[in-house]
């Protein structure tokens, strides 16, 4: 019984985390995006799978840690040390480049054009990403069965 409630509160506190990172990231990149697109199509394109890559590497690597860290300890739960950071740190990427018309894209283009990236430019950001996402979310997702399924 119990372990429902903390499963639910956990999931309750994950959906709240990951609407209020995703739009802070979009925040703090906003100011900083026009000047590195410059007017380039394909520069926004480039930014936006780099960006993707490399938030894809560092919470790879960290949720990668879990095999040692687990077989250290004797038990995979010890895994979770690693890998639930490494989710929390990945939601807000993966909340930016999921292609949605309710959230993500919709209010992120809108966002971007505010900010004096066209439109064009602003889809390229956001779609040249979206590899990545789901590649990022495969990684995090066996980390995660790895931790808690064993």
């Amino acid at each position: 019984m119990w372990a429902w409630v903390l499963i639910l509160v956990g999931a309750a506190a994950f959906i709240a985390w990951f609407g209020f990172a995703t739009v802070r990231l979009e925040r703090l990149l906003l100011p900083w995006l026009p000047g590195r697109v410059r007017g380039s199509t394909v520069r926004a394109a480039l930014l936006g799978a780099g960006l993707q890559m490399a938030a894809l590497l560092a919470c790879s690597l960290l949720s990668l840690a879990t095999i040692p860290i687990a077989e250290a300890a004797g038990d995979p739960r010890w895994g979770a040390v690693t890998v639930v950071p490494a989710v929390l740190l990945y939601a807000p990427f993966s909340g930016l480049f999921i292609p949605s018309e309710s959230f993500g894209f919709a209010m992120s283009i809108r966002a971007m054009e505010g900010a004096g990236i066209t439109r064009s430019q602003a889809r390229a950001f956001l779609w040249s990403g979206v590899p990545f996402t789901f590649l990022g979310l495969a990684v995090l997702t066996a980390g995660l069965l790895y931790t808690f399924a064993s």
